[in-house]
């Protein structure tokens, strides 16, 4: 007996979910330093380990690491929010919607999700890298790049481009 292409919706999705547990098949569920994407884009130094379309077993969160160096700051963003970094190294202040924060290491940021979203940038007074862990759920398949309240790139870090 031969498989018959789907015909209803039901059987659409089952369709779906059999190839995305065919996809997800030997995706690795271990990501090391060195294999994590390092780039210097508009927003600074950021190694990405977890972001959508990423070879790995999840691609639930966003997941990456943040390197500014001594002196230096992320670009500004306009952001949902439903993001937290957890500062490894160094000292500084965020920016979230005008007002100050400072933190240091072993400090949380917690950006709650807001409809109207963040203004949001991270600037490190140390004097060596910060670096900060930087979370979020990805919402991208389900709302878009947008997610619900926009995303912009307001200013770029010094390093873009370096």
């Amino acid at each position: 007996m031969g498989m018959t292409a789907p015909t209803t919706i039901f059987d659409k999705l089952l369709a779906r979910r059999d190839a995305e547990r065919a996809a997800r098949t030997g995706r690795k569920l271990k990501i090391s330093e060195d294999e994590a994407v390092l780039e210097t884009n508009r927003h600074g130094t950021m190694r990405w380990y977890l972001y959508p379309g990423s070879p790995h077993a999840s691609n639930s969160l966003i997941f990456c690491r943040y390197e500014i160096p001594p002196g230096s700051r992320t670009g500004k963003q306009r952001l949902q929010g439903n993001l937290v970094a957890f500062a490894l190294t160094g000292y500084g202040r965020a920016v979230v919607d005008g007002k100050e924060h400072a933190w240091e290491a072993t400090d949380l940021i917690a950006l709650p999700p807001l409809e109207e979203g963040h203004e949001f940038q991270v600037f490190n007074d140390s004097d060596e890298v910060a670096k900060l862990l930087v979370v979020e759920p990805n919402m991208i398949d389900l709302f878009g790049v947008d997610r619900g309240s926009g995303f912009e790139q307001l200013e770029d870090a010094p390093e873009e481009g370096v």
